[in-house]
């Protein structure tokens, strides 16, 4: 009853809205010259404080790093991190047959809208998964039609599949009775999630706001809909007893597979949590770090006591650290160990390393070897010297976001040439008052710049003149989208669509590839000013109009219902 009443709710609150935004965001998606003829656009808390630094003296810091080799640690080769955005899993050695299926390609290119190579892949592995290529033609134009009504383009389609299939066959062949079951279960929570944040008003863009999305992000969020029968009910039921069902609901949008963990051991965890933390708010807790639902609370606590003892901290001190930062509890204690044997050498100073870490408590999570890839990165884009405690500075100025990236990720270094080869940023500024942005999705930072870049240009530079980076994070501010002439949901119907529109895919493609060609590049700080002044007079004209409606007196301009928040 409860799945039932709360996906009624979701169906009858949203699905004006979704329908609204996504036309939105075909119609923003549409050439430069068909958008400029058109008409209108379609209608975290948790318990702070104690400080790290012992009131007795800070000696007892650094107690018990352990005798890992300095020499192996700074002598370490970084390792190449996989594309975060790939969407593909590992397959075995026979994932796909070797024939062609060019019934079921042509059926993928002509009505779900796959490339020719990607029509290709997948039916060959789709053919392989239901046995033969006239059973997938048979089966699969309803798995496409549900997932396609759940918001996911044909290829998100194909490829969440494929990450089932990596899983269990049976559940892809066995669509409608195997996976949408367990589907709706999950979407009934997200919608209470959602109905909560609705009436609360709240504005934040969340990396996901669609089950469907969150399960296509990566081949382990789809292995939760390849669980074992009952699997996902039983966690769901048992964890519902601790938990709001909108709580539920967050942690599945965070991390879908989260329900793939032991049964009896979320509820234990929340309970330890509780009882050897003191946490008041289970539902905000481990909303920062949904992961520690998977593990068993023995195993917490042995994390809690071994980081006490690598740290010389009272319990009290690590129990505010842990509140402040939950993902501690998940690193094991040979990678804190490691961490702060890199981190003292950095900073001999135990006083200094404790105020470092109290500020960013994600370093102890990173391996050493991240670690020293970062260190390399930032010395050889920058021209440090060895020794010159230009690093050191570096680290103790921005600890969070030095633990946070991962300079070695491909995709961050693409968004880095996206900043600095596209936007103009220099190098320099990404790379220090600029490195918090690098931890945003290429992607999503790709298609704000689009954007920006054709709506509102000028959000591109300061006004000083400069090029920055707030319109990164600012562009869905609603005094931005005012000047970009839309709504919340339009920007983010915007945003999710255009990586999978053919420029999207184009421009992004030639980026990984490491050519900037054909991206669009800022304006002049003359035409950005000029374009400003022109924004500035069609608002106010638009705000004369406007009153002279209210007012009985006039007309609307022709075009300006379009673009009165513009």
């Amino acid at each position: 009853m409860l799945a039932h009443a709360l996906r009624a709710t979701r169906q009858r609150a949203a699905g004006h809205r979704v329908l609204a935004a996504a036309t939105a965001a075909w119609q923003l998606l549409q050439p430069a010259g068909a958008a400029a003829s058109g008409g209108s656009l379609g209608g975290t808390s948790g318990t702070s404080g104690g400080s790290l630094v012992p009131s007795g003296g800070t000696s007892s810091w650094l107690k018990g790093a352990g005798s890992f080799s300095s020499s192996a640690v700074l002598g370490s080769t970084p390792r190449k991190s996989s594309n975060r955005s790939s969407g593909k899993g590992k397959r075995g050695p026979k994932s796909h047959t070797a024939e062609l299926q060019p019934r079921l390609q042509a059926w993928l290119q002509q009505e779900q809208g796959l490339s020719a190579a990607d029509a290709d892949e997948h039916a060959r592995r789709l053919a392989l998964v239901f046995g033969s290529q006239q059973a997938a033609l048979d089966g699969l134009p309803a798995t496409f039609e549900w997932c396609c009504s759940r918001g996911l383009t044909g290829l998100q389609t194909a490829q969440l599949l494929d990450h089932i299939a990596n899983k269990s066959h049976k559940s892809v062949a066995q669509f409608a009775a195997l996976v949408q079951p367990v589907w709706q279960l999950m979407d009934s929570y997200v919608a209470a999630w959602a109905e909560q944040q609705h009436q609360a008003g709240g504005s934040k863009q969340r990396k996901h706001i669609s089950l469907a999305k969150a399960l296509c992000s990566n081949p382990e969020a789809a292995k939760t809909l390849a669980a074992p029968a009952g699997h996902v009910e039983a966690w769901l039921a048992a964890v519902s007893e601790q938990l709001p069902a909108a709580a539920v609901g967050s942690l599945l949008l965070g991390m879908p597979n989260v329900v793939c963990g032991g049964i009896d051991k979320g509820p234990a965890v929340i309970s330890w949590a509780a009882s050897e933390l003191g946490v008041t708010d289970p539902a905000a807790f481990f909303a920062r770090s949904p992961g520690l639902l998977m593990y068993d609370a023995p195993t917490l606590q042995r994390n809690l006591d071994s980081l006490q003892q690598a740290l010389g901290v009272t319990a009290e001190q690590v129990r505010q650290l842990v509140l402040k930062q939950p993902r501690l509890l998940a690193s094991s204690p040979d990678t804190v160990q490691a961490a702060l044997v890199w981190l003292r050498q950095l900073f001999p100073d135990a006083a200094q390393l404790a105020g470092v870490i109290d500020r960013g408590a994600l370093l102890l999570t990173r391996s050493a070897q991240r670690l020293q890839g970062n260190a390399d990165y930032l010395q050889q884009a920058l021209g440090w010297q060895e020794g010159d405690g230009q690093l050191a500075a570096f680290v103790a100025a921005r600890p969070a976001d030095f633990g946070t990236v991962n300079l070695s990720d491909e995709d961050m270094q693409q968004t880095l040439r996206l900043l600095s080869e596209v936007v103009g940023v220099s190098t320099e500024a990404c790379l220090s008052s600029g490195i918090s942005y690098l931890n945003k999705r290429l992607v999503s930072i790709a298609a704000r710049y689009m954007l920006v870049q054709e709506r509102a240009p000028y959000l591109l530079c300061s006004r000083s003149g400069e090029l920055s980076f707030s319109w990164v994070k600012s562009a869905n501010k609603p005094y931005n989208l005012a000047r970009l002439g839309m709504s919340r949901d339009e920007f983010n119907a915007f945003v999710r669509a255009w990586p999978a529109s053919p420029e999207g895919r184009r421009l992004l493609a030639g980026l990984r590839a490491g050519s900037v060609a054909g991206w669009p590049r800022p304006p002049s700080w003359e035409e950005a000013q000029q374009q400003r002044r022109a924004a500035l007079e069609r608002q106010r004209q638009t705000g004369k109009a406007a009153a002279a409606v209210i007012k009985g007196k006039g007309k609307w301009p022709q075009g300006s219902r379009a673009q009165s928040s513009g």
